[in-house]
């Protein structure tokens, strides 16, 4: 007995099989077509004491920047203990090169009066490369994201009670 036939005599069968398959390819389209969860507003953590405080300021400052005579960095920051507890376990700045490209993509746009958000650098994979991040306190020193040292910068993002983490954005 062929396909067709089969088909049409169960047909009950056939049209719960297509639709099953009609969810997974619907299912999988809007995985794949989902956009990326992006925190609202323009605000970001940053730290002049090596993530000990932090404070807010434009996500589009380029870290390291001068503010108040001190060198700023982000700070990434998490909470625990189901969000009453915030702790920054890295710190996050740009090579000299990504600098200066974010520098002069931020100057372009200010200059010919568009939108921060319009830069497309910030997201870009590139930009992501020229990433440097570091362990908080003076003695640790920066690194590339990919390497055997991020790893271990990256795994620090660990609640101290061992509860779950979730990112803080103001």
């Amino acid at each position: 007995m062929g396909l067709r036939e089969t088909i049409n005599k169960k047909k009950s069968v056939s049209i719960g099989g297509a639709a099953v398959l009609v969810l997974i390819a619907g299912s999988f389209l809007a995985y794949t077509q989902w956009p990326a969860y992006r925190p609202k507003g323009d605000k970001a953590y940053f730290t002049v004491d090596d993530g000990q405080t932090w404070f807010v300021d434009s996500m589009y400052k380029v870290p390291p920047y001068d503010y108040n005579g001190k060198t700023a960095v982000r700070a990434m920051v998490y909470s625990y203990d189901k969000g009453s507890k915030t702790f920054c376990p890295f710190l996050q700045q740009y090579n000299s090169d990504t600098k200066k490209q974010l520098d002069d993509a931020v100057a372009n746009a200010t200059r010919d009066g568009k939108p921060l958000s319009s830069i497309e650098l910030f997201g870009s994979p590139a930009t992501a490369r020229g990433v440097e991040i570091k362990l908080p306190g003076p003695n640790h020193k920066w690194v590339s994201p990919g390497t055997a040292e991020a790893t271990k910068v990256l795994s620090a993002v660990q609640a101290p009670d061992g509860s779950d983490v979730d990112s803080v954005f103001p």
